[in-house]
């Protein structure tokens, strides 16, 4: 049984706007272009109702998708301030004990685990495996946190924690007395990341390494361009004060006295 509409639909265009006259369509873009989609629509007809369905049904879905992701990344920095929760009571509560301390570490591991889990395509999880590697840091777990640390980067190279997290990749190689992986992680923070937070550290720290393995000439460039570039920094405050120390530690050889005097 056919379905027929209450009423009737009129879509004689002379009627609603009355006769449009030859001379009305010179010069007229609207009209021209008009015209000339009408063309397209009766000699394509097929392609053009595809075309209209495509957009009808992507008028429809586009909202449901946008609701339904929304609430999947609320529920998902539900989880994720359970976590973060966790973690802050371990790192500020002084009546823990070290061992509770540590258990409620653990706990805030395992609740970004979840996030990381279950919701892996929303930026609360990329939250969580950032915080998974301060966490296992503050454990003491240096290979964990490396790992955590460096998934974040080659996952979120392009986020706004990649600079902070090549920077923990470093610190954890330090931890790990693996001072060549800290310094390629220092570089490539001054290469990828020239106007980054984390500049200023990575360029004292790489000062510190050359300075303890008795590199002064390379710690003194990598000093006095973080001198240079951030003067303001506190990092900029200790490069100065290293600077100064190593220089009173360089003592000018010892001259004979001129006899007569």
């Amino acid at each position: 049984m056919a379905f027929k509409l209450p009423f009737k639909l009129d879509f004689n265009l002379d009627k609603i706007f009355g006769k449009i006259k030859r001379k009305d369509m010179k010069k007229n873009i609207l009209v021209d272009i008009g015209l000339y989609l009408r063309h397209l629509i009766i000699q394509h007809k097929t392609t053009a109702y595809t075309i209209l369905a495509i957009i009808g049904v992507l008028i429809i879905a586009t909202p449901i998708y946008l609701k339904n992701y929304y609430d999947k990344v609320n529920e998902a920095n539900t989880y994720f301030e359970y976590g973060l929760g966790a973690y802050r009571k371990a790192l500020s509560d002084p009546e823990l004990s070290p061992e509770e301390r540590a258990n409620q570490m653990g706990e805030s591991i395992k609740r970004f685990q979840y996030v990381i889990n279950q919701f892996s395509n929303t930026p609360p999880a990329a939250d969580a495996l950032f915080y998974q590697g301060h966490a296992y840091y503050d454990l003491g777990d240096y290979n964990n946190a490396l790992n955590k640390y460096q998934e974040y980067y080659d996952r979120y190279s392009k986020k706004y924690f990649a600079d902070l997290a090549l920077l923990n990749v470093g610190r954890c190689n330090e931890q790990l007395n693996n001072f060549q992986g800290a310094v390629q992680a220092y570089q490539k923070i001054i290469h990828e990341y020239p106007k980054g937070t984390a500049k200023a550290e990575a360029l004292f720290q790489l000062g510190k390494i050359h300075e303890l393995s008795n590199a002064i000439n390379q710690a003194f460039q990598y000093y006095n361009q973080l001198i240079n570039e951030h003067p303001q920094s506190p990092w900029a405050r200790e490069a100065r004060m290293r600077v100064l120390f190593i220089q009173s530690q360089v003592r000018p050889e010892a001259k004979p006295i001129p006899e007569g005097k």
